[in-house]
C-alpha cells in the first residue's frame, strides 16, 4: 500500500507588530503668578488714584469733586472734608501707602498739592513707616509739600509728623528763583572767561608758531645764501658746480672753468706786480 504523504511542518506564528507608543503631550507651562492686588477700595477712591497715576490734573480735580460730593453710586457718603481725609487716608498701594504717597513715588507734584489742599494728610504712615515727603525723589515734589505747607497753613496739617521741612513762601521762592539765576550768571561769566584765556593761549600759541617759523625760514635762507656764496666763481661769480669734475681749485680759490683759471691767474699776478712798484 502506498505510504500517506508528510504533514507539512507548521509554520511559525507572527510576532504581533509592535504598538506604537503614542507622544507624551507636552507639559504645560506653570501659569505665572498674578500680580497681587492692591487693597480693595471704594470707587471715588479708586478714581482718585487712577487720577494720579495718569498724571491727568483736570481728571484728578474732578474725581476729588466727586469724591467730597459722595461720588456716583460710591459705597461711602463723603458729605465732608473730614470724611474725604478719611477716604483719602485710606491705604491705596501694595506698600500700605495713600494715594499721598503713590503722588510723591510717581514725582506728580500737581496732584501732591491737590491732594494735600483736599485733606489728604502728609503725615499717614505706609508699611514701612515712610511718610509721603520721604518717598518724593524730585525737587519739584518736594517743593509742592512745601509750597502746600505756605498756602494751606500749620494748622492744617501735622506738617512736623509728616518730615516736612519748612514752608515754602512766594518770598522764598522768588529769592531761590535770584540765587539761581545769580549762579547762572556767574556761571555763564566764569565760562566766557575761560573761553577768552583759551583764546588768548590760542593767539599766543599762534604768534609763537609763526615767529619759530619765520625764524627757521630765516635760517634755512642764511644757510643757502652760505651755500650758494659758497659755491660761486672767484674769478667770474658764475656757479661752481659741486661735483668731483665739475669745480677748478687753485690755492684757496675755485672756479668754473679752466678760463677763469688763467684769468684770475693773471689778474692776481698783475695785482702783485702792482704792488710791487707802489713806493
Amino acid at each position: 500500500p502506498a505510504k500517506p504523504a508528510p504533514k507539512p511542518a507548521p509554520r511559525p506564528a507572527a510576532k504581533p507588530a509592535a504598538k506604537l507608543a503614542s507622544p507624551e503631550p507636552a507639559p504645560t507651562p506653570a501659569a505665572e503668578p498674578a500680580a497681587p492686588a492692591g487693597p480693595e477700595l471704594p470707587p471715588v477712591v479708586a478714581a482718585v488714584l487712577a487720577a494720579v497715576r495718569s498724571s491727568d490734573p483736570p481728571t484728578l480735580a474732578a474725581a476729588l469733586a466727586d469724591l467730597k460730593s459722595g461720588g456716583q453710586g460710591g459705597e461711602a457718603e463723603a458729605e465732608s472734608e473730614a470724611a474725604a481725609a478719611e477716604l483719602l487716608g485710606r491705604p491705596a498701594c501694595l506698600e500700605g501707602g495713600t494715594v499721598l504717597h503713590e503722588a510723591a513715588r510717581l514725582g506728580n507734584s500737581k496732584a501732591v498739592g491737590a491732594l494735600l489742599a483736599a485733606g489728604c494728610s502728609p503725615a499717614a504712615r505706609d508699611a514701612h513707616a515712610r511718610p509721603p515727603y520721604f518717598l518724593a525723589t524730585d525737587a519739584a515734589t518736594r517743593d509742592a509739600f512745601r509750597v502746600a505747607r505756605a498756602s494751606l497753613g500749620e494748622a492744617r496739617h501735622d506738617w512736623s509728623a509728616a518730615k516736612v521741612p519748612d514752608a515754602l513762601t512766594d518770598e522764598a521762592l522768588a529769592a531761590r528763583r535770584e540765587k539761581e539765576r545769580e549762579k547762572k550768571r556767574r556761571a555763564r561769566e566764569r565760562k566766557m572767561g575761560e573761553k577768552a584765556e583759551q583764546a588768548a593761549r590760542e593767539a599766543a600759541a599762534a604768534v609763537a608758531r609763526a615767529e619759530a617759523k619765520a625764524a627757521a625760514k630765516a635760517e634755512a635762507e642764511a644757510a643757502e645764501a652760505a651755500r650758494l656764496a659758497g659755491s660761486l666763481c672767484d674769478a667770474c661769480g658764475g656757479t661752481v658746480s659741486m661735483t668731483k669734475d665739475g669745480a677748478f681749485h687753485r690755492l684757496n680759490f675755485q672756479y668754473c672753468s679752466a678760463k677763469c683759471v688763467q684769468g684770475h691767474r693773471r689778474a692776481l699776478a698783475a695785482e702783485a706786480a702792482e704792488r710791487r712798484q707802489k713806493p
